[in-house]
C-alpha cells in the first residue's frame, strides 16, 4: 500500500476519499495513466474519436462507419470514452429518441495525436507487411523457434495432463 501513497495526495478541499493523481508516469504499476493509455489504443476507441472528429454522430451512422464493430461493444465503447470525458452523449426529446454523440474539447485534443497515428500506420503498411520472411515464420533471436503458436512450452503454463477415457470411473 505504501507504493499506492506515491502516486495520490489528496485534493487539497480535503473531501474523504477524493484523491488525484500528482505524478504520471505510464511506466509505474499504480500509474492511472495506464488505464487511459488501455481506453486509447483499445481497438475501437481510437476509430470512434476519429469518426466523432468531423462532428456530432448518431449511434447508427457510427455503426455503419466503424465497420465490424457489434452494437454492444461500440455501446460499451461510448460510454467508456464518456465515463473519461473524452465523449457528450446528448439525448434529444423525440420518438424515438434521437441520440448523439460527440467529442469534447479532451476529445478534440486527443483526436489529432490519434490521426497522426492513423495516418502514420495507413502510410507504412506495406512496408509492416513486407517484413522479413524469416521473422514471420517465427524466427526469434538465437534461432530459437517457439514449439507451439502460443509460445508456450506447455498449454497454458501447467504440466500436461493426461485425457481420461471416456471408460475411467471419474469420467461418469
Amino acid at each position: 500500500m505504501a507504493a499506492l501513497r506515491r502516486w495520490r495526495r489528496p485534493v487539497p478541499d480535503g473531501t474523504p476519499g477524493s484523491e488525484r493523481h500528482d505524478q504520471h508516469d505510464v511506466y509505474a504499476p499504480q500509474c492511472p495513466c495506464r488505464e487511459v493509455l488501455d481506453l486509447l489504443a483499445d481497438k475501437w476507441s481510437a476509430p470512434a474519436i476519429g469518426a466523432m472528429g468531423d462532428g456530432p454522430q448518431r449511434f447508427g451512422a457510427l455503426l455503419r462507419r466503424l465497420e465490424g464493430v457489434s452494437p454492444m461493444v461500440l455501446t460499451s465503447t461510448l460510454r467508456r470514452l464518456e465515463e473519461k470525458g473524452f465523449v457528450d452523449r446528448t439525448v434529444y426529446p423525440a420518438a424515438p429518441p434521437h441520440v448523439e454523440h460527440e467529442l469534447t474539447a479532451l476529445g478534440h485534443s486527443v483526436a489529432e495525436p490519434l490521426a497522426q497515428l492513423r495516418n502514420w500506420v495507413e502510410n507504412h503498411l506495406d512496408e509492416i507487411q513486407d517484413s522479413p520472411p524469416a521473422f514471420r515464420a517465427g524466427w526469434r533471436p538465437g534461432g530459437a523457434v517457439p514449439p507451439n503458436p502460443s509460445g508456450r512450452s506447455t498449454p497454458r503454463g501447467r504440466g500436461r495432463r493426461r485425457r481420461r477415457s471416456s471408460r475411467s470411473p471419474r469420467a461418469r
